[in-house]
């Protein structure tokens, strides 16, 4: 059994990582379709690479750009996520607001609306953002053996 709840933050929370990440697949596969018109000048494919491997941060965590980029068989291609993130539709509640800069630092500026919703954002999942930084080495991401081998691009 799955208890699923989606909280006002847009967050898919469950019991299981597992099903974590074949119900945010299955929400992007079933989304992609109405959102082509939104992705524009994208390649859909490497948006939804991007996507699904944003998809797969845990609450609580956060990742590089580069990293994410990395992930989704796209390297070199930092920019691309960010690029690819800002445009992901609402509906897909794609977590974008635990993808930061590698030295940890918001991308937005400090005290902007962005940087605010951010900081926000990861403060409800436990993440300290001081000075529009988190500390890497509290709150990065790394993916055991195990979630890279459940990565199907």
């Amino acid at each position: 059994m799955i208890a699923i709840v989606v909280n006002p933050a847009h967050k898919i929370a469950d019991i299981g990582f597992e099903h974590k990440i074949k119900i945010s697949d299955y929400l992007i596969e079933l989304l992609l379709a109405g959102v082509l018109d939104q992705v524009q000048g994208f390649d859909i494919d490497k948006a939804a690479r991007i996507w699904k491997t944003a998809c797969r941060i845990p609450a609580g965590k956060v990742c590089s750009y580069g990293v994410i980029a990395d992930l989704a068989g796209l390297p070199g291609r930092a920019r691309l996520v960010g690029k690819v993130l800002q445009r992901a539709p609402v509906e897909m509640r794609v977590p974008w607001y635990r993808v930061i800069k590698s030295n940890g630092q918001i991308a937005f500026s400090a005290g902007s609306t962005q940087a605010r919703t951010q900081h926000e954002l990861l403060r409800d999942e436990g993440v300290i953002v001081l000075n529009n930084r988190v500390s890497m080495t509290q709150f990065l991401w790394r993916p055991d053996f195990a979630e890279l081998m459940q990565m199907e691009f």
